[in-house]
């Protein structure tokens, strides 16, 4: 099975996280918001973009807390799953999360713009030798 999270963070430099969304291929869902990132780190994009967005109540939790409560919704799938992502800082902050836990129906982490690169560089190898003939 396949679970496609997506964080919202700070900045592309601090990679603090603010969100983080997952959904299984099966549809189940999980959403969480984090109390301890530090406004002042914002870029733009996320000022005017993400926080407006955010939900708040009820899915803001503590790092540790959020961390648990992924952890058991991912243990709870009951298969074993791929994390899929679209960007290495993703993978980077779920990593973190979980790193504290024993999830034995995780299997790997793929960030799927490394796959799509490998693809396009592959397809523009194949075509330059076509267009060579």
């Amino acid at each position: 099975m396949y679970v496609f999270v997506d964080t919202e963070f700070s900045n592309f430099d601090d990679l603090d996280p603010i969100s983080l969304a997952a959904v299984a291929e099966d549809g189940q869902k999980f959403y969480v918001e984090f109390n301890m990132f530090e406004t002042y780190k914002n870029s733009q994009f996320v000022n005017f973009n993400v926080l407006p967005h955010l939900l708040g109540g009820e899915y803001v939790k503590s790092f540790n807390e959020a961390s648990a409560a992924f952890a058991e919704w991912l243990d709870e799938l009951g298969a074993d799953f791929e994390i899929i992502t679209d960007y290495h800082g993703d993978v980077q902050i779920t990593k973190s999360m979980l790193e504290s836990f024993n999830i034995v129906n995780l299997k790997r982490y793929t960030d799927i713009t490394a796959v799509i690169a490998k693809l396009i560089n592959s397809a523009s190898v194949h075509s330059k030798e076509v267009s060579d003939e």
